[in-house]
């Protein structure tokens, strides 16, 4: 009796199949908002449409990993938050007087 996974584990042969159908299901959708929203409202060139596109799977792993990386703060009980020092509004000093 052969162990073939039942299908589920394909042989290495498949894999350059697999790895573009995956770059394709991941890139498809945004390359395709850039054209439809290019095409509708024409407010930003193609190739920065395009660019947003491409990206926009980037921005989601970010998500991803801010939204893991807080879990982890929360249940490891670290709510320490270390913020920006601001200057009083009185010791600002305005654009032109320097």
């Amino acid at each position: 009796m052969a162990l073939g996974g039942g299908g589920l584990i394909a042989p290495p042969s498949a894999l350059p199949g697999a790895a573009l159908i995956g770059v394709a299901v991941l890139l498809v959708p945004g390359l395709v908002w850039a054209v439809v929203h290019r095409l509708r409202l024409g407010e930003e060139p193609l190739h920065r449409c395009l660019l947003a596109g491409l990206l926009y799977p980037g921005f989601l792993v970010l998500g991803v990993i801010a939204t893991w990386r807080a879990l982890f703060r929360v249940l490891a009980r670290r709510n320490s938050w270390t913020k920006t020092e601001r200057l009083n509004e009185d010791e600002a000093v305005p654009v032109g007087a320097a």
